[in-house]
């Protein structure tokens, strides 16, 4: 049985898929990687002593609270001018349709 000769573009591309191998596998060996670890589960760099001691626990938290605030406040508005108006109507998905004079 013979098999078929590859083609420059397959011979090419199996040139390409050995030469990008060969990078990955010294990817991780990169001096600007050396120091990255997994930690937890995610692929991080760990942080220096001053930047432990710099960093804000609550920041995250704060935003989070000011933006889902936020997001009630809206839709309180929202639903307030809805109801409040003389005569509307609304359609909301599942053929739920709303009308009141």
């Amino acid at each position: 049985m013979r098999t078929r000769k590859a083609t420059p573009a397959q011979r090419k591309l199996r040139i390409v898929k050995r030469e990008v191998k060969k990078i990955l596998k010294n990817f991780w060996s990169f001096p600007l990687f050396a120091s990255y670890k997994i930690i937890g589960g995610i692929f991080m760099k760990p942080m220096s002593q001053k930047q432990l001691e710099d960093y804000k626990v609550g920041e995250a938290i704060s935003l989070a609270a000011v933006m889902a605030i936020l997001a009630v406040a809206i839709v309180a508005v929202v639903v307030y001018r809805l109801f409040m108006s003389e005569k509307g109507t609304t359609t909301i998905p599942g053929g739920w349709k709303f009308t009141w004079n």
